[in-house]
């Protein structure tokens, strides 16, 4: 049976030994990772993302890109404090709003009606087609988004969407508990954090990060024409060599 509740004393002297616990552990993490060129990686792709989406925002977008750029702000400090599975989500989250931007974009009168309630699950009935397309589950905007590129002539936008959708759903059988449930071990609140555990997150993020960076850009293609040079450079680093030469050599974007 278990024993009495503890004082209201008791558990705030617990729960400063805890904090203390989790402090010398972060900070012990951060005197790591500051040495580490494989998490300045992390910072440096971050921060391209960032700059890049910062000038390709536009007042027609719904959502606001800024909802996407608070998400690669917050991407390096989860990793700094050892929670590699919450960048994870952080990521899935990220690649949601780029195809719900896609596609409320091109539909004020359903964001307007989601903006209303946010949080109200998903649309019951097609006789109510406003609701119903406000609030579809993640596959009906990752479809729009890959019909919605076809009109895009350098094929970019559609790689990048096609990209996104493979992504999504890794990380969606990454988030799923199925992994944490079938464990025989407690999971540790802290997530070990070697260099190829740094190495491996990376990858994701680049590629996830600079192909949302791509179909921004061919969402908002006045947006992208317009980038200032150090923009510009910070996105020709962050898609790569190859696809940056594409993107110099014809049309590309979205009309309108």
């Amino acid at each position: 049976m278990a024993g009495p509740l503890p004082h209201t004393s008791e558990v705030q002297a617990m729960t400063v030994k805890y904090l203390d616990d989790a402090l010398a552990i972060i900070s012990t993490q951060f005197g790591r990772l500051e040495k580490l060129s494989e998490f300045r990686g992390i910072y440096r792709i971050c921060l391209a993302a960032d700059a890049a989406l910062s000038k390709l925002q536009s007042k027609r977008m719904r959502p606001s890109l800024k909802a996407a750029r608070s998400i690669v702000r917050r991407i390096p400090l989860i990793v700094a404090v050892r929670q590699l599975a919450v960048g994870r989500i952080e990521l899935r989250r990220f690649i949601e709003l780029l195809f719900w931007t896609t596609y409320f974009t091109d539909h004020p009168i359903e964001w307007a009606n989601f903006e209303s309630n946010p949080k109200g699950g998903y649309g019951k009935s097609i006789d109510n087609p406003i609701s119903f397309c406000a609030r579809r589950e993640s596959a009906f905007y990752a479809n729009y988004a890959k019909e919605r590129m076809k009109g895009e002539p350098s094929g970019l936008g559609a790689d990048a969407v096609d990209w996104l959708r493979r992504a999504l759903r890794e990380l969606n059988s990454i988030v799923h508990p199925g992994g944490i449930a079938t464990s025989k071990l407690r999971i540790p609140p802290f997530e070990g954090v070697g260099k190829d555990a740094l190495v491996e997150f990376s990858k994701s993020l680049r590629g996830v990060l600079g192909q949302g960076c791509t179909l921004a850009a061919a969402i908002n293609r006045r947006g992208f024409d317009r980038l200032p040079p150090m923009h510009r450079a910070h996105l020709d680093w962050l898609i790569g060599t190859e696809n940056s030469k594409k993107l110099r050599k014809g049309a590309f974007g979205l009309r309108g």
